[in-house]
């Protein structure tokens, strides 16, 4: 065999044998780093009594999102809603001040996680922030459901989503980001992910035919098509009396942090049975009837 062909064949095997070598180092080295990402996540955090930080300081720190009726946030006003007021009213009866910070549902769990708040008041309980975070003071729980345009009629069930073609919108570590890919196993081709909080944002891409449902919290699905005032009558609720999902809405605290949890469960639920936070709730009840229930 000639030198020429010699190299020729020497090249070849040199690429037959380290191609798939390099595949599988790099796929190994991604493998090793989603490894360490996922390790970060679920390593133990230092234990640090928060709410003993809490009494000796005075002061609970509150991640709070635009939420109503539990939680409202306009510009530059006060806080107001059921929750906040709720808290509020238990933060004077115990002498410590609440410093409320505005947060994103995406990067809640990180905020808690992180001690950078020592609560996030009225976030939904699931199983992919419990790997993460805790939760308590469960008092209501809202539905998961859908907004599509009005023409839309091949969406009655659950079982039309896997059924049909769909495009799907969601908000980016909402619930209805979590109920598709975890629950349901929606392919990701077969979704759009926003990075936002603003239920808006998606009802407007189904609008526009840039998707062809919107999945999220009823509640936001209702405020969502209200926001759009003329526009609204285009769309459309859907999955409301045979929902995706019930979500316990409560407060987010960290990890191993018992006292606090009892704490807050011991003084926030009594509360709720005060007269004027019971006809508060009695009103909230009948507006979102079939929206929002009490646990």
């Amino acid at each position: 065999m000639d030198p020429i062909t010699l190299t020729i064949v020497g090249i070849a095997v040199s690429a037959f044998i380290g191609l798939p070598a390099l595949y599988y180092q790099r796929r190994q080295t991604r493998l090793a780093e989603e490894d360490r990402e996922a390790k970060k996540l679920q390593a133990p955090q230092p234990r640090i009594d928060v709410l003993a930080r809490i009494k000796v300081e005075k002061i609970v720190r509150v991640g709070i999102v635009h939420y109503p009726p539990f939680v409202s946030v306009m510009g530059d006003e006060e806080p107001r809603g059921l929750y906040i007021d709720l808290l509020r009213a238990f933060c004077e009866k115990e002498g410590v001040r609440a410093v409320f910070e505005q947060v994103r549902f995406s990067s809640a769990v990180n905020a808690v996680r992180d001690g950078l708040v020592d609560i996030v008041l009225s976030v939904f309980q699931t199983p992919r922030r419990s790997r993460i975070v805790d939760f308590c003071a469960f008092m209501h729980s809202v539905s998961v459901s859908g907004v599509v345009r009005r023409t839309e009629d091949r969406i009655t069930s659950q079982t039309d989503l896997l059924q049909y073609p769909l495009r799907f919108v969601v908000c980016c570590e909402e619930i209805g980001h979590e109920v598709l890919e975890d629950h349901l196993k929606i392919p990701r081709a077969r979704m759009t992910i926003v990075d936002t909080s603003n239920i808006a944002d998606i009802i407007a891409m189904v609008a526009t035919k840039v998707a062809d449902i919107a999945v999220a919290d009823s509640l936001s699905c209702q405020h969502g098509l209200a926001a759009r005032g003329a526009e609204g009558p285009k769309l459309k609720p859907v999955l409301r009396r045979r929902p995706l999902y019930f979500c316990p809405n409560g407060l987010m605290i960290a990890r191993n942090q018992e006292p606090l949890a009892d704490w807050l469960e011991k003084g926030l639920k009594p509360l709720l049975a005060r007269d004027d936070f019971q006809r508060a709730e009695a009103s909230i009840l009948e507006e979102y009837h079939g929206i929002i229930s009490k646990i």
